[in-house]
């Protein structure tokens, strides 16, 4: 018997070029990604400059609604954590309410992954300047699972990371593989950053899980659409379920009591 093929949504950062790249190659033919960039205030890597993708998501999910998609993820990395140590389901919880499907962003899948692999010590290599990174182990840290020996490419702005390749990730996390050999898994964060085709390679060089932000996105927006089964280009994290599907799946009010959307 024939499946439908799974339709999800992708909302992206207008500058991103990987996601377009890695997702569809996730699918296989149980599900296909359909995207939609949302515009943000610059190119430098702040907070200040990063959250303003969440003004657009309503016109991205109007420009969306003809594909009918089954979940939809926001696939930002840095533009959910920054959002709040308890706060990074916001945006998606947005999306549940107007759409009436399963949503995740990117910083609760990155989450999602770590309970699903039973994380306690991640290693973590993100392109982002270390302010940021750091933000990002502390929000780690907020929930249970210690990043603190985190290493960062130190890219200034969304140009950099468009041009790393995925050469240059691979020698910047074989440079310290001791202390990626050492944690539960390893984490390559930041949707804008090449590295599917690393995933295996490093899970046999390294002898831990390897996921990445879109390794863990995908996967988590695969889940919630419905599709199950064993993706093996993901790894390890490939064959888990999604520990908190329902949450994601279940539609909720979330305005401020003034009734804007935060």
């Amino acid at each position: 018997m024939i499946r439908p093929v799974a339709r999800i949504g992708v909302l992206l950062p207008e500058g991103n070029i990987t996601c377009e790249v890695e997702y569809p190659r996730l699918g296989q033919s149980d599900a296909s990604f359909h995207f939609q960039r949302l515009h943000r205030d610059g190119a430098a890597l702040s907070a200040e400059s990063l959250l303003t993708l969440h003004r657009g998501v309503d016109a991205a999910l109007a420009a969306l609604r003809d594909t009918s998609p089954r979940a939809y993820v926001f696939a930002c990395t840095s533009g959910t954590f920054l959002a709040g140590h308890d706060r990074h389901d916001d945006a998606a919880a947005r999306i549940r309410a107007a759409t009436g499907c399963p949503a995740i962003t990117t910083a609760s899948a990155l989450l999602q992954a770590c309970s699903a692999l039973t994380v306690r010590r991640l290693h973590m290599l993100a392109p982002y300047p270390d302010a940021i990174t750091r933000q990002e182990a502390e929000f780690l840290a907020f929930h249970g699972v210690d990043a603190s020996h985190y290493d960062t490419l130190e890219c200034r702005d969304g140009n950099a990371i468009r041009g790393l390749d995925e050469s240059t990730v691979y020698q910047r996390l074989m440079a310290r593989a001791d202390d990626a050999r050492r944690a539960d898994a390893v984490f390559l964060s930041c949707t804008n950053m090449p590295t599917l085709g690393l995933i295996e390679a490093l899970e046999a060089d390294l002898g831990v899980p390897v996921f990445s932000s879109n390794t863990a996105t995908a996967w988590a927006g695969l889940r919630l659409a419905g599709v199950p089964g064993d993706t093996p280009a993901i790894g390890v994290l490939g064959r888990q379920a999604l520990p908190e599907r329902a949450h994601f799946s279940t539609t909720f009010d979330t305005r401020n009591h003034d009734g804007r959307h935060p």
